[in-house]
C-alpha cells in the first residue's frame, strides 16, 4: 500500500468521513480494498468499510493506524514495524549531518578512531555522534553545495581549523540549530550567501561571527559585478526585506546597507571559486 493511500485512510478514519468525493486515487483505493458504494460523484462508506480500511493501513505500517503514523521517521525506524521501509517521507540522507574540516585536523566526532575529510569531501554523521563541546568551533554554511568545494574558501587564519557544518533541511535543520544553540556564540561563524536573505538568516543563527569578503569593493568592481552579481535576486529579496532592516543587528545592518546601495546578491559558491578573501565580522 502506498504512503499516500495510508495517509488518506488515516485521515478518513479519524474524521469519521463516510462520504468521499471521487478521485482517481480514491477510486483505485476503494476498488482494491472492496469497500464503499458509488452514489453520483461520491463513495459512501459504512462503519465496516472504515474499519476494513484502517485495518489494511495498520497491517501496512505494522502498528495501530487508528492512532496515526509518523511518516517522517527514518527508513530504519519504519523498518522495525513495516515491511516497506520506503513509506518514510524522509530523504535517505535527511538525518545525516554533513561535516568537513581541513585534512590535518580530525572531525569533532565521538569515535575511537580519528576521522579526516580530504579536500572537498564531507562526512555524514548522526547528530548524536557529533561533539558539540565548548572548545569546538564550527562554520555554519547555508548551501549544501559548499560542502563539495569548502577547501577553496579563503578563510581568516583564526577559522582555518574550524569544522564546516551544513545547516541542513527538514528535521536536520532543527537538530543542527538546537545543537549549535548550546555552544557559545564566539565558537560559531556563519558563512551564507552575501545577500539580504543570507544576512537575515545569519541574524537568527546564534553565531557570534559572520564570514564576509574582507574587501567589499571587489564585489562591485566592474568585471566581477557584471559577470557574477544576481541583480534579479536582489530585487526580489529587497521587496521582501526592505521594511525589516531595523530588526538586523547593527553590524549586519551596515552590511545590508552596502548590499542595498549596490544591489548585490553574491552566492557562497562565487565567493569560494573566485578566491574572495574572507574576514570574520563579530555580530
Amino acid at each position: 500500500m502506498l504512503r499516500k493511500d495510508i495517509e488518506k485512510i488515516i485521515s478518513l478514519y479519524q474524521a469519521g468521513n463516510k462520504k468521499v468525493k471521487r478521485t482517481q486515487q480514491v477510486d483505485q483505493l476503494f476498488e482494491n480494498e472492496s469497500v464503499g458504494v458509488l452514489s453520483g460523484g461520491y463513495w459512501i462508506l459504512s462503519d465496516q468499510d472504515l474499519n476494513r480500511l484502517i485495518d489494511s493501513a495498520s497491517k501496512a505500517v505494522g502498528t495501530d493506524a487508528r492512532l496515526g503514523f509518523d511518516f517522517t521517521q527514518t527508513r530504519a525506524s519504519i523498518a522495525k514495524t513495516a515491511s516497506n521501509e520506503k513509506l518514510s517521507s524522509e530523504n535517505v540522507f535527511a538525518s545525516s549531518v554533513l561535516l568537513a574540516r581541513a585534512t590535518k585536523h580530525s572531525l569533532p566526532i565521538h569515535s575511537s578512531h580519528p576521522i579526516h575529510t580530504p579536500d572537498n569531501t564531507f562526512f555524514g554523521s548522526d547528530i548524536a555522534q557529533i561533539n558539540f563541546s565548548s572548545d569546538a568551533r564550527f562554520i555554519l554554511v547555508e548551501n549544501g553545495e559548499v560542502m563539495k568545494c569548502w577547501a577553496g574558501a579563503f578563510l581568516p587564519t583564526k577559522w582555518r581549523d574550524a569544522t564546516f557544518i551544513y545547516r541542513g533541511h527538514g528535521s536536520n535543520l532543527v537538530n543542527v540549530s538546537q545543537s549549535l544553540a548550546q555552544m557559545p556564540p564566539s565558537n560559531k561563524a556563519a558563512f551564507f550567501d552575501f545577500d539580504l536573505a543570507g544576512l537575515f538568516m545569519v541574524n537568527d543563527s546564534g553565531c557570534g561571527y559572520v564570514l564576509v569578503p574582507s574587501n567589499l569593493e571587489v564585489l562591485i568592481s566592474k568585471d566581477f559585478y557584471s559577470r557574477f552579481n544576481k541583480t534579479d535576486v536582489f530585487i526580489k529579496q529587497n521587496r521582501e526585506y526592505a521594511n525589516r532592516m531595523s530588526t538586523l543587528k547593527t553590524e549586519l545592518r551596515e552590511l545590508a546597507n552596502f548590499i542595498t546601495k549596490h544591489r548585490l546578491a553574491i552566492t557562497q559558491e562565487h565567493l569560494i571559486i573566485h578566491s574572495i578573501e574572507l574576514c570574520a565580522v563579530p555580530i
